[in-house]
């Protein structure tokens, strides 16, 4: 069965560009849902099983952090993958520690 991925990120080139990538051809992972904020994402996940959240750490209004607390609390069996492009070793760790299963610098 296919991994259920809601991609979550405030810019609309980035979304675009992982939508494209040809990964999901192969059928392993399938693209749920797409959020450009964590209200958005938020409600994504209300209507919808969603394996693994992919988002982005910089957005406007609940970011990264408050967005993975969330979900943690809200939908614990669902990981979390964070993104960011500059490294804050400070935000890495909390949000490793309010349950993002890893973290990649884009």
């Amino acid at each position: 069965m296919a991994l259920k991925i809601l991609l979550v990120d405030d810019e609309t080139v980035f979304r675009t560009c992982i939508r494209e990538m040809k990964f999901w051809e192969t059928g392993e992972f399938v693209l749920s849902g797409e959020a450009g904020s964590g209200d958005e994402a938020l409600a994504v996940l209300a209507e919808r099983e969603i394996d693994l959240v992919l988002m982005d750490v910089s957005m406007p209004g609940k970011n990264g952090l408050v967005l993975s607390e969330i979900i943690s609390r809200t939908y614990p069996g669902t990981a979390i993958i964070a993104m960011r492009s500059d490294v804050d070793y400070h935000y890495v760790r909390a949000l490793l520690k309010h349950a993002a299963y890893d973290y990649l610098r884009t």
